[in-house]
C-alpha cells in the first residue's frame, strides 16, 4: 500500500507511546500498520518514545501551563526516540497529586491556555485526517480534542478503555460527598458530552463500556480489544518450554491489590508448599513488608517488559488479582487489565482472583479461558486445580489460545483500526 493512502493522523493522550508503558502499547500496537511520517502524539506526560511505535510526539506538562498562564505562548517540547529493544520504564514528568480540587484547578488552567499553546500550529502544519482521542478523566483534554478537530477540520475519534464519565461518586478522594468533586465531574462530563456529539465513532475495549457509550451518548461504538504482544503470541506457538515450580503476577501492586496476592500465597502454601509465588512490579514500602511476611512470595521489583513477557512463558501459572474491598469493586467494575491478554497468550494457564461482577471476570469465566476464583473460601480448591489437573489445564489453554485469535490477535486488530480510519478495503 503506497503511502499516500493513508490518513493523516493525530493522537492526543495522557503519556506517549512507549512500550514500558501499557496505556501507550494499547494504542500504539494499534496504529503500528501506519507509517511514522503519517502519525503525530500530543501528550502532557513522560520523557521519551518508543522508535518502534512513532517518531513526532509533543509534550507540553501541566507544570509548564501553571507556569505559562502569564505568558503569551507556551512552546511543546519535541520528545526524543528510544531504541525498539530498550523497553525499560522511564521517569516521567513531576505530578500533582490527583485530588478533585487538583483536578478541577488543573482543567480550569489548561482551559484558559489552552489557545496559547504550540499545539494549535503544530496540528494546523500536520493538517490531520483523524483526531484520535484517548480518553481519560480531564474535561480539558476533551475539551482540546473537540478544538483541534475544528480547527483541523479533522474528523474525532474517542478511544476507550475507562468508565470516567459515568462516575458519580468521588473515586479520587474516596469520599461520600465531595463539592470539589461534584464540580469537577460536572464540568469534565459538560465536555465530554461535547466530544462525544462531535465524534465519529468511539472504539472501546470491551462490550460493557461500548453499550454503556452507546446507550448514553447514542453514538456509534465499536470493540477493539486488548491485543495480545506478538512476541508473547510466537513464543507460545514456537517454543516448547519447560514450566518452573513457580506463579508469578507482573504489574500493578497498587489499588490494594497486594492483600489478595497474599491471599493467595496463603492458600497457594496449602495446596503445595514447593510452589513459590513470584512478584514482579513497583511496590511502596509497606507493601513490601507485607510480602516479606510470607515466606513463599518472593518479590523481585520492576523488571522490564521484556523481562516479564520471557517469565510468565516459563511459569506453572500466572495470576491476575484485584481487591475485594467495596469502593474497588464498585470503582472497577468496568476494568480489564492490559496484560490478560499477554497472559492468555502465553501458553500458561492464567487464574483471577477478582471480584464477580467486573467486567474482565465475566469475561474470563464466560469464555472458560482462565481459572476464576470470586470468594476466599474456593481458592485452595481451584488453585489446587489450575496446578495440577492437566487436563482441565489443557482445556484453558485450548481455550485462551482460542480466545486470543477472535478478540486479542494484533493483525486482526490492527487491520479493524485501519477499517476505521478508512484504509484499505
Amino acid at each position: 500500500m503506497k503511502r499516500n493512502e493513508y490518513p493523516r493522523v493525530l493522537i492526543l493522550s495522557n503519556t506517549p507511546f512507549h512500550l514500558s508503558d501499557s496505556n501507550g502499547r494499547a494504542l500504539g500496537f494499534l496504529l503500528k500498520g501506519i507509517p511514522n511520517d503519517a502519525k503525530i502524539q500530543f501528550c502532557i506526560q513522560g520523557n521519551c518514545v518508543s522508535a518502534e511505535l512513532i517518531d513526532q510526539c509533543y509534550r507540553i506538562t501541566d507544570i509548564e501551563v501553571a507556569k505559562g498562564i502569564l505568558k503569551p505562548s507556551i512552546q511543546a517540547y519535541k520528545m526524543p526516540m528510544e531504541a525498539s529493544l530498550d523497553f525499560c520504564n522511564r521517569a516521567t514528568s513531576k505530578r500533582v497529586k490527583r485530588t478533585p480540587l487538583s483536578m478541577l484547578l488543573r482543567d480550569i488552567a489548561w482551559n484558559v491556555c489552552m489557545k496559547k499553546t504550540d499545539f494549535f500550529d503544530i496540528a494546523s502544519r500536520f493538517h490531520p485526517d483523524y483526531i484520535i482521542w484517548q480518553y481519560g478523566d480531564s474535561g480539558f483534554m476533551a475539551n482540546l480534542a473537540v478544538s483541534l478537530s475544528k480547527k483541523c477540520n479533522s474528523k474525532l475519534i474517542i478511544f476507550s478503555t475507562e468508565d470516567y464519565y459515568f462516575k458519580d461518586w468521588d473515586y479520587l478522594s474516596k469520599k461520600k460527598y465531595s463539592l470539589a468533586y461534584s464540580i469537577f465531574h460536572h464540568e469534565m462530563c459538560s465536555f465530554v458530552k461535547k466530544a462525544m456529539a462531535l465524534s465519529h465513532c468511539c472504539v472501546c475495549n470491551t462490550p460493557q463500556l461500548a453499550s454503556k457509550f452507546e446507550n448514553e451518548f447514542g453514538i456509534k461504538t465499536e470493540v477493539i480489544m486488548q491485543s495480545a504482544n506478538d512476541i508473547v503470541d510466537s513464543q507460545r506457538k514456537n517454543v516448547a518450554r519447560a514450566k518452573d515450580n513457580t506463579i508469578i503476577y507482573a504489574g500493578n501492586l497498587g489499588l490494594n491489590r497486594h492483600q489478595s496476592l497474599i491471599a493467595i500465597a496463603r492458600a497457594l502454601f496449602k495446596v503445595d508448599k514447593s510452589t513459590h509465588f513470584e512478584i514482579y512490579g513497583r511496590a511502596s514500602e509497606t507493601v513490601v513488608k507485607a510480602f516479606e511476611n510470607e515466606s513463599n512470595i518472593i518479590y523481585n521489583g520492576f523488571v522490564s517488559y521484556e523481562t516479564v513477557l520471557q517469565r510468565i512463558s516459563n511459569a506453572r501459572l500466572l495470576i491476575h488479582a484485584e481487591s475485594f474491598e467495596p469502593f474497588y469493586k464498585k470503582d472497577l467494575e468496568a476494568a480489564f487489565s492490559t496484560k490478560i491478554p499477554d497472559s492468555l497468550a502465553s501458553g500458561t494457564p492464567l487464574l483471577l482472583y477478582a471480584p464477580d461482577n467486573l467486567a474482565e471476570t465475566h469475561y474470563l469465566k464466560d469464555n472458560n479461558c482462565a481459572f476464576v476464583c470470586s470468594n476466599y473460601d474456593s481458592l485452595e480448591s481451584i488453585l489446587s486445580v489450575a496446578l495440577l489437573n492437566d487436563e482441565k489445564r489443557k482445556e484453558i489453554l485450548y481455550n485462551s489460545a482460542t480466545i486470543v485469535d477472535a478478540n486479542h490477535n494484533l493483525g486482526k486488530n490492527q487491520i479493524h483500526m485501519q477499517e476505521l480510519l478508512s484504509i484499505g478495503s
